[in-house]
């Protein structure tokens, strides 16, 4: 078949229109093919696939797929997939029913059902039923049925099920059903379940799973500590080998939950540390001795009546009415 040719247009695909434009190509491997106008638009190899108009947009070897417009966006060996706008957009390397809607140069490689819907410079290859929403170098790979929002630098690799709500330099590796929604520099590594609600530098990694981190700067859940919690503060650590741990932090400096403990908590206050089963302290500057015990520095108890304010489980008889000695064991009566 003779190629059609004017104003610089070329077509030589079977049933192929170029309707408009200039030095715009259909080759003829591109049949039922459409490039609606602009300048230096190219399908090659493309058979029923689309430009509508920009400038030096291209789609080769790819089927049943569409360029809206923008600037030297291509879609490569690819299926039903689209690029709406935008400015050096790729989809490619057999990425199936994807889109980039706009943006600059982002990239769908090796991807299904993906979608990038705007920013720059985002990317997602090897993923499955994906999404990144905007931002700057956001990255998700071999992750499916996932989420970036927004932001910058943000990482998401090797997960499923699980979101980057948006922030800076966020990472999501390993894990599954797992959450950063903010913040900068947290990460999740491995694990199942687990969260981090904004805050800067916190980490929750290995086996913690169904854990949270509520905020606050430079803390972590590690081990095996499933079930554990850090509320705010800075510095604080839980570190359990139990496995199922259920273990909590709420908020302060530098305190410590660590070793082969469970059921046990430090609320606030400044470098304390718990190594004890059901053990808990208030207070600071406070190191746990045995299971099953709540230690604080000063306990002031208020009530109605002299003979409710403190109820002991067990009966107990002070060493005198008068006792106001603080020995270990006693009680001012």
């Amino acid at each position: 078949i003779a190629p059609t040719i004017a104003y610089g247009n070329i077509v030589v695909g079977n049933y192929s229109t170029i309707a408009g434009g200039k030095n715009n190509t259909i080759d003829n491997l591109s049949a039922y093919s459409l490039i609606g106008g602009g300048l230096s638009n190219t399908i090659t190899g493309g058979t029923k696939s689309s430009i509508v108009g920009g400038y030096r947009n291209s789609v080769v070897d790819s089927t049943e797929s569409f360029i809206g417009g923008g600037l030297s966006n291509t879609i490569t060996d690819s299926r039903y997939s689209n690029i709406g706008a935008g400015s050096d957009n790729i989809i490619t390397t057999t990425s199936t029913q994807s889109s980039i809607l706009g943006g600059k140069e982002n990239i769908i490689s090796a991807s299904t059902w993906s979608s990038i819907v705007g920013g720059n410079a985002n990317s997602v290859v090897d993923s499955v039923n994906s999404i990144i929403g905007g931002g700057r170098g956001n990255t998700m790979k071999g992750s499916d049925r996932s989420i970036i929002a927004v932001g910058v630098g943000n990482t998401l690799t090797d997960s499923s099920y699980s979101n980057i709500g948006g922030g800076v330099g966020n990472t999501l590796t390993d894990t599954s059903h797992s959450i950063i929604t903010g913040g900068q520099y947290n990460s999740i590594s491995g694990g199942t379940g687990i969260t981090i609600i904004g805050g800067a530098g916190n980490e929750i990694n290995i086996s913690s799973d169904d854990s949270i981190i509520g905020g606050g700067n430079s803390n972590q859940i590690l081990g095996s500590s499933k079930s554990s919690v850090i509320v705010a503060g800075s510095s604080n650590l839980i570190d359990s080998t139990s496995g199922v741990s259920r273990l909590f932090i709420g908020a302060g400096y530098n305190n410590t939950i660590s070793g082969n403990t469970t059921n046990s908590s430090i609320i606030g206050g400044d470098n304390n540390v718990v190594g004890h089963n059901n053990s808990h302290i208030i207070g600071s500057n406070i190191i746990s001795l045995s299971d099953d015990t709540t230690y604080v520095q000063n306990l002031h108890v208020g009530g109605t009546t002299g003979s409710t304010q403190l109820t002991l489980v067990e009966s107990f008889t002070p060493s005198s009415s008068g006792d106001t000695s603080g020995n270990i064991g006693s009680v001012a009566w």
